[in-house]
């Protein structure tokens, strides 16, 4: 059940391998991306830089599970709405969790933009768009809660932006206007 163990560019062909067990082995399918997901929650949790690339791996792996059926669009979501909302006020009293998102680490942006990259031509249609918009708005005002981004980092999501709506996203400007 080691996922992350696999090569970035192979991530499709497990999904495809996992979409056609699914329907002859339901339980199966259910706890792998049941543990899927827990890694994704405990790669956050322990924040650790060697396992940056496993992380990433590991998002393109549910994204191709939606684009194959395997995920369904509130649990997609959900994901996603997990990954920038720990912290989210950014005055959290408890120390250890207020760490797991410092205003200086952008990681998170990086998996959000793995994850929408490869699920963009999913979301043109009316109640994903609407849902995907409302999630562009709480995603912009994560990006402007961060101090400082890389510049690679910046050209990611914008050729994200770029991509998944072009000229019909709603764009914020500061953070007041995304309150």
């Amino acid at each position: 059940m080691l996922v992350g163990n696999a090569k970035f560019d192979d991530m499709p062909s497990v999904a495809v391998l996992v979409a056609a067990i699914q329907q002859s082995h339901r339980n199966f399918v259910v706890r792998l991306i049941d543990h899927v997901f827990e890694q994704v929650l405990r790669g956050m949790e322990e924040n650790d830089f060697k396992d940056a690339q496993r992380r990433v791996s590991i998002m393109k792996f549910i994204s191709e599970c939606y684009n194959f059926k395997v995920i369904h669009t509130d649990a997609l979501f959900s994901m996603l709405y997990v990954l920038i909302n720990w912290d989210l006020q950014g005055n959290c009293e408890i120390a250890h969790v207020a760490e797991l998102d410092l205003a200086s680490n952008c990681f998170r942006i990086r998996l959000v933009c793995t994850l929408l990259d490869s699920l963009g031509k999913f979301f043109m249609a009316r109640k994903r768009r609407l849902l995907l918009d409302r999630f562009f708005v709480f995603f912009q005002r994560y990006i402007l809660r961060k101090n400082y981004m890389l510049m690679d980092l910046e050209f990611m999501l914008l050729d994200t932006f770029d991509s998944l709506r072009a000229k019909n996203m709603p764009r914020i400007e500061n953070l007041a206007q995304a309150e």
